[in-house]
């Protein structure tokens, strides 16, 4: 039983403290740079759970717990994960889930899943889910994780997560993904992104394809380990997300079609707890070796800046290679967009809908800086989609503010008024903050909007509007922690599409503009001081990819650990064993829960 002792060991060299709200699928891998995985496209996963508790949950709700979480990751990949009841300790030899009281855990630490694999061939044939029900309240109801103080802890929310890490999956930092390196209400949903990287390790269906390479400086250097993600035209949300792989590519598997897709580059955040082969991923390639911000993928013409290109996949058009995507040093917005943030009041900025390919639709982003938002600055765009005839009827034009995705520190809200002011609309209503289905904060907006039979009344002031002082009664600190941010401005991407209302009063996409022929950054690349770099590759050198502990910061921490077998006691000569961990580090005085107000 040398594998949960050899983990806890290494607990304390390597605790990443983050706060409790984050949002890339991450394949875990070994110092070749293989992904780590069970051996096969459809392997076979038997799980030996042990419900026994000392939280007083009922075991019957144990197993319905796990067996929900399982499900959806079986229904995700060709992985089938199964589980039987055992009365026993932890075995060698077999895949183990259960509670621990052991103090070998240390302070902080909520569950490890240590996955045992062969180091040449990264393949797993050992996986085991410790809980530590010693320090921790694990709850069997559903949305009962406290997100502030961490009293209660759902069990599904930790599992799901933890099912993930067993799979052969590392930390995300796509923000509302179950495999994310903090943890928060929903996790025991899993999302597009968790369901896209199982998937790409164990070939469930192949549908849209998205690659390219990310690059900076003259000479297009390919950069290891950006952020890089996916954005839905149709939804707002991240539908992908992962880091750039050496040489600067990626490569986005099984993405719905039907839609467009905008690509959003960012720095990767070592806080998120990536796998140690990423550990040497660099972004101090601007000027005086600041780093590059995040940034959306345009074309080199100035009359496109700040205007994301969307990749749109079909079924004609399954596959689509972008070519070299520049990181940016500076935030891209449209060319006569600063101009107008010079004025005391500002002028109404235009953004084209209709377009000569015959498509409608488009994005632009934009940006509050902390005076502006003090000052309670707008920005205004016109919206004219009088010369569009729509075939369908219940046409809407479609509004989506993106903000809380990118880490953005900002809170906003969209007001609609049309030509003749006989539509004035704010969204969300009352200008308060919505929720998500689990009671978390959602500052996404979509704004939907009927368009009028009368085309000249399809005319609409947009007005952005910056509520970033105010946040409903949450605390800054519970939306938009800084330590995880890589975003310092109030940024936000404004997706103006087209949708039809359906006769159960959901909506389906119809129409983003169309960009084709893509125009990639090979002739504008940013970032002059681009150097490349590759994965870490030395196991034995283990102090090189720790991290030391800070418990001054904020109070949930996940990290993962490279631990060579050989270093110490344990079965598995020759082999590695990679520890997940999920820790709390519970800080007094931490942000608390207010009333929740408009």
């Amino acid at each position: 039983m040398g594998k949960l002792w050899k983990i806890s060991l290494f607990i304390y060299l390597n605790i990443f403290v983050l706060n409790h709200s984050a949002l890339a699928f991450v394949h875990s891998k070994n110092s070749a740079g293989k992904n780590i995985a069970w051996e096969g496209a459809a392997p076979s996963i038997l799980l030996y759970l042990n419900p026994s508790n000392n939280d007083g949950m009922v075991q019957s709700d144990v197993i319905s717990i796990l067996d929900n979480s399982i499900n959806q990751w079986n229904a995700s990949s060709r992985a089938g994960i199964s589980r039987t009841i055992t009365t026993s300790s932890p075995l060698s030899g077999r895949n183990d889930v259960y509670f621990s009281q052991s103090s070998s855990f240390g302070t902080g630490v909520l569950a490890v899943t240590s996955v045992t694999y062969d180091g040449p061939s990264a393949r797993i044939f050992e996986s085991d889910i410790a809980l530590n029900d010693a320090i921790y309240n694990f709850s069997s109801t559903p949305n009962s994780t406290d997100n502030v103080n961490q009293t209660t802890i759902f069990l599904g929310d930790v599992l799901s997560h933890e099912l993930g890490h067993l799979l052969g999956l590392g930390h995300s930092q796509t923000r509302d993904s179950s495999m994310v390196f903090t943890i928060f209400n929903g996790h025991y949903i899993l999302k597009d992104d968790d369901k896209s990287g199982a998937n790409a390790i164990y070939l469930k269906q192949a549908q849209g394809i998205i690659s390219g390479k990310v690059v900076g400086g003259k000479d297009l250097n390919g950069i290891f380990g950006a952020n890089v993600q996916v954005i839905s035209a149709s939804t707002g949300e991240v539908v992908s997300s992962q880091f750039s792989e050496v040489g600067g590519s990626f490569y986005f598997f099984n993405l719905p079609l039907g839609d467009t897709y905008y690509i959003y580059v960012s720095p990767l955040n070592v806080s998120a707890g990536p796998p140690t082969f990423y550990s040497s991923a660099n972004s101090s390639f601007c000027s005086s070796r600041e780093s590059f911000r995040g940034s959306f993928f345009t074309s080199c013409g100035y009359s496109e800046q700040g205007q994301p290109q969307g990749i749109a996949l079909s079924s004609s058009a399954t596959i689509v290679y972008v070519g070299d995507v520049t990181v940016k040093c500076h935030l891209e917005t449209p060319n006569n967009y600063l101009d107008s943030k010079d004025y005391i009041t500002r002028p109404t900025l235009t953004l084209d809908m209709v377009h000569s390919n015959g498509s409608v639709g488009n994005a632009v982003t934009g940006y509050f800086s902390d005076d502006e938002q003090a000052a309670a600055k707008l920005d205004t765009y016109q919206i004219d989609l009088s010369t569009y005839t729509p075939t369908f009827s219940d046409a809407y034009l479609d509004l989506k503010i993106v903000t809380q995705r990118l880490f953005s520190p900002l809170r906003a809200t969209i007001r609609v008024v049309n030509a003749d002011n006989t539509y004035d609309q704010t969204f969300p209503s009352g200008g308060g903050v919505s929720l998500d289905e689990f009671n978390n904060p959602d500052f996404n907006v979509v704004a939907r909007v009927p368009l009028d039979l009368d085309p000249s009344k399809n005319i609409f002031s947009v007005i952005i509007n910056s509520q970033v002082s105010t946040f409903g009664g949450y605390q800054k600190s519970e939306v938009f922690p800084a330590q995880i941010s890589n975003e310092s401005l109030g940024l936000y991407l404004l997706i103006a599409t087209i949708s039809k209302k359906n006769a159960d009063s959901t909506f389906t996409h119809m129409s983003a503009r169309d960009y084709t022929p893509y125009s990639d950054n090979a002739y504008c690349p940013d970032a002059p001081n681009t150097k490349s770099f590759s994965g870490f590759t030395n196991n034995s050198d283990l102090s090189g990819a720790l991290k030391s502990e800070d418990k001054s910061a904020a109070p949930v921490s996940c990290a993962t650990i490279d631990v060579d077998s050989n270093d110490g006691p344990g079965p598995f000569t020759g082999n590695l064993v990679i520890g997940f961990i999920c820790a709390f580090m519970i800080m007094i005085g931490f942000s608390t829960r207010k009333q929740r107000s408009g």
